[in-house]
């Protein structure tokens, strides 16, 4: 019996050790009202596992008013998307993006940036530069420099040679560098693809035609954007492009995709392939945009280009890269784009043909060489670029009057300077100004007097077409019309000696 009377005990005792557990669950969440509060906010939170926000989600989201957010999207400052005209949503992924996109780096970080992309030595801010300190290894490092960079008359030079044309005009040597723009789905790689085919059949592919000297027959292929799958598709379809077989690797080409990586690792590992692999002739760098951390930083796109400038020099090779147009005109992408268009040999330009998308056209932006008539090209249905016989573009009568001044090639600026100066200085500003307005006009680009003014200050800082000495303004002059015209100033105010 006594066994029988303890069961009841026993119940109550786990019911009890139960209802304490229960108990003391409760006292670690706190109040209820606590506990709401809690469940409320997981409730408002649910937004962030969602790809798209509403305007409301956004403005949770980014942690501001939503009037500053109608403030951004109307300025057109943040990424949103309107399908119906009136309701605005935005992809989290863009926002993410947009949060992050001028990074402020540490002192120490911008510190090794600086070395890594110049290798100089810092110069401290002095107004006198003749007392210089500097210590026995860095005066013999800046006598090297000096005695590496002096040009002497007794000096002879190779032609550099030229590796890549389109018909008959040059778009690549050896120790420069190019490269090809358009907005996304022009099908830059398609063109890239061909330009690289090209160069390992040394042959002709769509309209370019390569020949690589003995020694500089290899191409490195440098992807920054796309996944292994893609870039091998890339890598397949350069291949057929070339006539050569898909089924085994090609010594004279090295593809690598470096997407994961940071910005500064790309820039170290392409480094480390030109110092230990000879004989490259062509590097395509296929997202140039993704060796830099902003491409509207000045200062870092001028590091960049110098790195560009310093690798085609040393390693003698031509380096092409790829950068995006802009989305709401056809400018290249932020100061690394202004820095490409005033330091590259060329500039090619692909953007869809205006009647038929699945055409896509080549032509200059700007070359050194005489310009080319723009050529266009269609995919197959081996998803292969094909030319397009007999194509007449639009742009080509168009585009003149449609460009920016800095967009305008050096052979149509020099055909519009030599309409307005006829061979001859001139003086005054406001003559040289109405001579700018009419020469200009020659080649169809027509611009209002506030426009040439503009023009002027361009001509005269950034590219030097145009030399001003006291009132006079020159074009097309050499070294002994320069000499004449000092000896003449100086005669007619009584200083020649």
């Amino acid at each position: 019996m006594a066994a029988i009377e303890d069961k009841p005990d026993a119940t109550v005792g786990r019911m009890l050790e139960r209802l304490n557990k229960i108990e003391n669950l409760l006292a670690g969440l706190g109040d209820t009202a606590e506990l709401h509060k809690r469940i409320e906010n997981l409730e408002n939170s649910q937004y962030t596992n969602k790809d798209v926000l509403t305007f409301d989600e956004a403005c949770k989201y980014l942690g501001v008013s939503d009037s500053l957010l109608y403030k951004l999207t109307a300025a057109k400052a943040v990424p949103h998307y309107k399908p119906r005209g009136k309701m605005i949503y935005f992809k989290k992924l863009e926002l993410n993006e947009w949060l992050l996109h001028n990074q402020v780096i540490t002192v120490e970080q911008a510190k090794l940036e600086a070395a890594y992309y110049t290798s100089i030595l810092p110069i401290p801010k002095k107004k006198n530069y003749d007392f210089l300190p500097v210590n026995e290894t860095e005066e013999m490092n800046l006598s090297k420099i000096l005695d590496d960079a002096l040009i002497k008359a007794t000096d002879t030079y190779k032609t550099p040679p030229q590796i890549i044309w389109i018909d008959n005009s040059t778009i690549a040597t050896l120790g420069n560098f190019s490269a090809s723009t358009g907005k996304a789905k022009s099908k830059k790689t398609f063109n890239i693809s061909a330009i690289v085919a090209a160069a390992l059949a040394n042959g002709k592919v769509l309209n370019y035609r390569a020949q690589l000297p003995e020694g500089k027959r290899r191409v490195l292929y440098v992807d920054t954007e796309q996944s292994r799958f893609h870039c091998h598709n890339v890598l397949e379809r350069i291949l057929k492009l070339a006539g050569l077989p898909t089924t085994m690797d090609n010594e004279n080409l090295d593809f690598i995709g470096l997407r994961e990586y940071s910005p500064k690792i790309r820039l170290q590992v392409v480094d480390y392939a030109l110092r230990k692999n000879n004989g490259y002739g062509l590097v395509i760098i296929d997202g140039i945009r993704d060796m830099m951390l902003d491409i509207n930083n000045a200062s870092e796109s001028v590091c960049l280009i110098n790195t560009l400038m310093k690798w085609s020099s040393v390693y003698d090779i031509h380096i092409h890269c790829v950068l995006h147009l802009n989305k709401g005109d056809d400018n290249v992408r932020g100061h690394i784009g202004t820095e490409l268009n005033n330091k590259a040999e060329t500039v090619l330009v692909i953007s869809k043909d205006s009647k038929d998308a699945n055409i896509s056209e080549v032509r200059a932006l700007q070359i050194r060489d005489k310009d080319f008539p723009p050529f266009a090209f269609r995919i197959d249905e081996d998803g292969l670029p094909e030319m397009i016989e007999d194509y007449h573009s639009e742009k080509s009568v168009k585009s003149v009057s449609s460009l920016g001044v800095e967009q305008l090639s050096m052979e149509q600026h020099r055909e519009a300077l030599e309409n307005a100066f006829q061979g001859k200085p001139i003086k005054g500003y406001e003559n040289v100004i109405n001579a700018l307005i009419k020469g200009y006009a020659g080649i169809g680009y027509i611009r209002k007097r506030s426009a040439v003014a503009k023009m002027l200050t361009f001509l005269l800082s950034d590219v030097k077409l145009i030399v001003k000495r006291d009132k006079v303004y020159h074009y097309g002059e050499d070294k002994t019309d320069r000499e004449i015209f000092d000896r003449k100033v100086l005669q007619a105010v009584g200083h020649e000696e």
